[in-house]
């Protein structure tokens, strides 16, 4: 159990609502699920049920929701109290997954860009395979992620970056080849 997923369990719970919660954090649908289901293994009971389009709370997930809000309340406090001096001179944070080719390619251009803008914030690069992308996503390690082919999964929200055109370079005894695409592709060397 974490102080996160705390805080989006009580942000659920609140509205009732996953997809309103998701909205709220800033994180996709899937990784408040995630989270609030990463709670309800580790408590081992069930918080919430599906009631057609909205969520309504068990018994004890209402239980659950008035002890939240009586840790997050204490936490507010400690902060105020203690933790004045540290927030207004602590740096803002930005993690960012990105597969191998886009963090190369895109991600550096991109973030050096923000950073021009938003030079309070420190932005992290994460980097590694789709499906290892995939997975900070849902785990809720990163909060943007980048990738060059299209997910698989069902449970992440994607949203086209740009169109490349790629130019394919090949040996003199292979054809080369130039294609849009809505995003990056690996090619493979083909004769």
């Amino acid at each position: 159990m974490t102080l996160h997923q705390l805080k989006v369990f009580e942000t659920v719970a609140r509205y009732l609502s996953i997809t309103k919660a998701s909205k709220e954090l800033h994180v996709s649908q899937p990784s408040v699920f995630q989270q609030v289901k990463f709670l309800e293994d580790s408590c081992g009971v069930k918080l919430y049920r599906k009631i057609g389009r909205g969520i309504e709370l068990t018994r004890e997930g209402q239980s659950f929701q008035t002890d939240v809000g009586d840790i997050l309340l204490r936490i507010d406090k400690l902060m105020q109290k203690f933790g004045a001096a540290e927030s207004r001179t602590k740096l803002s944070s930005l993690i960012i997954g990105g597969s191998h080719a886009v963090s190369v390619s895109i991600l550096l251009s991109i973030i050096a860009a923000f950073k021009k803008s938003h030079p309070q914030v420190r932005v992290t690069v994460r980097t590694g395979s789709r499906p290892r992308i995939e997975r900070f996503i849902l785990n809720s390690e990163v909060e943007i992620g980048v990738i060059t082919n299209p997910s698989k999964s069902a449970d992440l929200e994607v949203e086209p970056y740009r169109k490349e055109w790629l130019l394919r370079l090949l040996l003199p005894d292979i054809l080369w080849q130039k294609s849009s695409s809505s995003h990056l592709r690996m090619w493979r060397r083909c004769l």
